[in-house]
């Protein structure tokens, strides 16, 4: 678990505080899995309130089923669980959809082993499938195109990627190349029955040797991933 959170609003770093050196934060890493946050009410609520819902009207627009709670202002509880605020900006809010859940049970990740662009990366994949594809995502597609990687470190959380398989398959996008400590960075989600890979670890994830393949009916996507190669072909951007 992390250090416990400053309370209250406003729990920025002071002018005069110094960052931490990469290797100071290096060993955090490996001992928890978030940090004392720094994203407070304010933040939540200004950048943040397009992604859940608020009333237009007589119209309800948005996430309306997302609980979020600032950090200082709750404890761990069975109900609530940490959740990265730059997961939201990368495409992914509770509750999750089938397709994430169907790649957690697949893999048997947890919520907080990604990177900011793996989330990125799935949501795109979904965004491509729904809105170019004319299919709905799934994990049999996905594993077509990408396999896991954990990052070198230790890291309890943050460490896992999605390599690509190969070049010239499937769109190319630009992803941010470089995140600010996001570890610090997080909320609390409060659901009635939080999914079990919403459960923080206590040690970093460990590689399965079957990670690496596609799946087992790979050979019957051959429809969709020609389509998806002529989109690709056509500089479909992502």
């Amino acid at each position: 678990m992390a250090p416990k959170t400053s309370r209250g609003k406003g729990v920025a770093k002071d002018a005069g505080e110094k960052e931490p050196l990469e290797s100071e934060l290096a060993v955090r890493r490996t001992q928890h899995a978030y940090f004392p946050s720094t994203v407070d009410a304010v933040e939540l609520r200004d950048y943040f309130k397009d992604l859940w819902g608020c009333k237009t009207g007589s119209e309800t627009t948005g996430h309306t089923a997302t609980h979020i709670i600032p950090a200082a202002f709750a404890e761990a509880g069975p109900n609530r669980y940490p959740f990265f605020v730059d997961y939201f900006s990368c495409g992914l809010c509770p509750p999750f959809s089938d397709f994430f859940n169907d790649v957690m049970h697949t893999y048997e990740f947890h919520l907080l082993d990604f990177t900011p662009n793996a989330v990125a990366c799935m949501a795109l994949f979904a965004h491509l499938c729904e809105g170019f594809a004319g299919v709905h995502p799934n994990t049999a597609l996905f594993r077509h195109y990408f396999f896991p990687r954990i990052q070198k470190g230790g890291a309890i959380s943050g460490c896992v990627a999605w390599i690509p398989r190969s070049k010239g398959t499937y769109p190319e996008g630009a992803q941010k190349e470089r995140w600010e400590e996001w570890r610090g960075r997080w909320c609390w989600i409060e659901e009635e029955d939080p999914q079990e890979f919403c459960r923080v670890r206590q040690a970093p994830p460990v590689r399965r040797e079957d990670w690496g393949d596609v799946d087992a009916k790979d050979e019957k996507l051959t429809v969709v991933t020609t389509r998806i190669h002529r989109l690709t072909v056509a500089r479909l951007p992502r």
